[in-house]
């Protein structure tokens, strides 16, 4: 005879396993709901039906239950009951405040719920399975820390990410139910609690089973014809998965944060119509996401990115698409578009649409840039570059194949390579001129003593060229300076990228005030100051160890009182205000100290070229800003 119930596995000779589960532990923070959408809606998309034409459906909704109408609970709390007798006097803090979260929420007369449904997937094939045959059930339901084996692009496994959904649970507990392609259907539930004692005081495992137990000790999933009504209440007669989070801890803000993990993440699945989620009630698809981006995009820096990759993606500059031969001809895309406000951000997805990973990239332009992996060669390859969150490629994760991990590092650096030249082809060609041989009475007094080793490749020297910058895209525009929050648009030299900063402390706001005179503040009694629109702008670490660095500008009109500030930006965008120890303009030298330089007259359409000596002595990304007092 069998019966359904919760099976704690009896310890033996194996250790006692406290609460701390390192695998849940990785997916709680401040990231809890976008760890939660990432790794549900990864594995829906990895799931898919081929037999199905529609996409990919996913579905998000809130639930309770009566916990005095479902016998798992009565039964679950003798379990409690039995982790509290084995830990005792020695329970650790940890362990405390969970069994007290668990006493508060199994005292409520209702429990909440999360569901997280799919549609036109298979399932979770392989619930009768034997042991040694590949069960995609067993791999999520029925096992720790391993995965089946998935082909091409499929983006993640069920492995340590399956425990994303445990975090969210005040009981550590969840159920799965599938109705699979194989045609079978099938309910279990799983909890992580630590070690227990169990009905005969016999020590045991800390993760138990609710499933059907047979007198022998055989035990296999909750069938059709196995008695369950938890499982009633959550019916299923189409083909897919639920997962039932129960105990769900989010908060009243979670609908809001899993719809905004969804966009960001999903995006390039939703737009390519792949993928389709509802949450709450409100859906997310193809002809709906435009909108859903455009109202968030000013509500934090993710969703502002977010807005900026899908414009490029959609409407990327020149309507065209750039294509990279890595592994295989035309296996990696990518889409770039233009804008002053942007804030120079690359996102690369998988090509099951999901977002692996972003990063900044420091040039002259601001943009935005989407790198999508086509190529299943490359895509495999990838995917064994990933770690547990699926946030980064990292080719030093592949540790069992020397030979794979030397093409995943070559793949990785021809990839980034290939988008950084893209970048500065179509945003920072040149023309080349030669300057005359006066720089020398402007420089630091002690240029001489530089040596050839510490020249940095943009130093001037007699007759040297250098690159005047030159507008090749009409759809890039105007770039003004102090757009970005009021701090300006840095120009950089695309050979001087950013550098993490020690400090992160934010930038000082500098009050200017008052002089006519280059190098001094001006007076009190001038007007505000206003922005100046710098259509071209560029900065030279001429060698950073003196802290001297060279500045190119060109405004769209006649300027005549202006003045500049700096700040070092750091990998976080933080800035630090940075102070001037003497500059020179146009060849006059001029000393100056402080943070801030001018007035500096500009004219309409005319370089104007200025060396500035800092007091920080390193090399660093500057945020170089200009305005004027009328």
């Amino acid at each position: 005879m069998s019966v359904v119930k919760w099976d704690f596995p009896l310890l033996g000779s194996g250790n006692e396993q406290g609460y701390t589960n390192s695998g849940i532990e990785l997916f709680k923070g401040v990231e809890l709901i976008e760890n939660l959408a990432r790794e549900i809606c990864q594995n829906s998309l990895d799931a898919k039906d081929d037999d199905v034409s529609e996409p990919v459906k996913v579905v998000f909704e809130i639930a309770t239950i009566k916990a005095n109408e479902h016998e798992i609970f009565s039964e679950f709390a003798k379990c409690v009951s039995g982790c509290k007798r084995y830990w005792g006097t020695r329970m650790d803090d940890r362990l405390k405040s969970f069994l007290r979260v668990v006493d508060k929420t199994m005292c409520q007369d209702e429990i909440s719920v999360l569901l997280a449904r799919d549609y036109n997937t298979k399932g979770l094939t392989g619930a009768k399975a034997s042991r040694d045959e590949v069960s995609v059930w067993r791999a999520l339901a029925h096992s720790d820390g391993t995965s089946v084996n998935k082909q091409g692009d499929s983006a993640g496994s069920y492995g340590i990410g399956k425990n994303a959904p445990f975090a969210c649970s005040n009981l550590s507990m969840v159920f799965y139910s599938t109705y699979a392609k194989d045609g079978i259907h099938a309910f279990q539930g799983v909890s992580r609690l630590a070690t227990i004692l169990d009905e005969n005081g016999n020590p045991t495992q800390g993760t138990g089973h609710y499933l059907c137990v047979e007198n022998n000790n055989e035990w296999h999933p909750i069938f059709p014809q196995d008695k369950c009504s938890l499982r009633d209440a959550f019916p299923r007669d189409e083909y897919g998965t639920d997962i039932i989070i129960i105990g769900f801890n989010g908060d009243s803000s979670w609908e809001e944060a899993m719809i905004q993990a969804v966009l960001s993440n999903f995006f390039l699945a939703i737009h390519e119509n792949k993928m389709m989620v509802r949450i709450q009630g409100c859906d997310i698809n193809a002809a709906t996401i435009a909108g859903l981006i455009e109202e968030r995009k000013d509500s934090n820096n993710e969703m502002r990115n977010t807005h900026e990759w899908y414009s490029a993606l959609t409407e990327p500059d020149d309507n065209t698409i750039i294509y990279c031969s890595v592994l295989e001809e035309n296996d990696a895309e990518l889409y770039i578009r233009a804008d002053n406000q942007y804030h120079n951000y690359v996102a690369s997805f998988r090509p099951t649409g999901m977002r692996v990973r972003k990063y900044r990239k420091a040039i002259m332009q601001h943009f935005a840039a989407v790198v999508v992996i086509r190529g299943k060669k490359l895509s495999c390859l990838l995917r064994d570059t990933e770690p547990p969150r699926h946030n980064r490629w990292d080719y030093k994760l592949i540790t069992d194949n020397k030979q794979r991990r030397k093409m995943a590092k070559k793949a990785l650096t021809k990839l980034d390579s290939w988008v950084l030249a893209e970048l500065q082809k179509k945003y920072e060609a040149v023309n080349e001129y030669t300057i005359d041989s006066g720089e020398g009475d402007y420089l630091p007094d002690d240029i001489d003593n530089i040596s050839e080793s510490q020249i940095g490749d943009d130093i001037l020297r007699v007759n040297q060229k250098i690159a005047d910058i030159v507008t090749i895209d009409p759809l890039i525009g105007t770039m003004q300076s102090g757009s970005r929050k009021g701090t300006g648009i840095p120009k950089d030299g695309h050979i001087y990228e950013k550098k993490k900063r020690k400090s992160k402390k934010k930038r000082r706001k500098v009050v200017v005030k008052s002089g006519d005179t280059p190098g001094m503040k001006p007076s009190p009694d001038e007007k505000p100051l206003s922005t100046v629109n710098i259509t071209e702008q560029r900065v030279f670490a001429v060698n950073p160890q003196l802290g001297l660095y060279r500045v190119l500008v060109k405004s769209d009109k006649d300027y005549d009182k202006v003045y500049f500030t700096f700040s070092a930006v750091g990998e976080d965008e933080s800035e630090d205000a940075l102070e001037v120890v003497r500059f020179a303009i146009d060849g006059k030298p001029l000393n100056n100290s402080g943070t801030t330089i001018g007035p500096i007259f500009l004219e309409k359409d005319t370089m104007k070229e200025l060396f500035v000596t800092f007091a920080n002595k390193e090399k660093m990304l500057l945020d170089v800003v200009a305005k004027e007092v009328k």
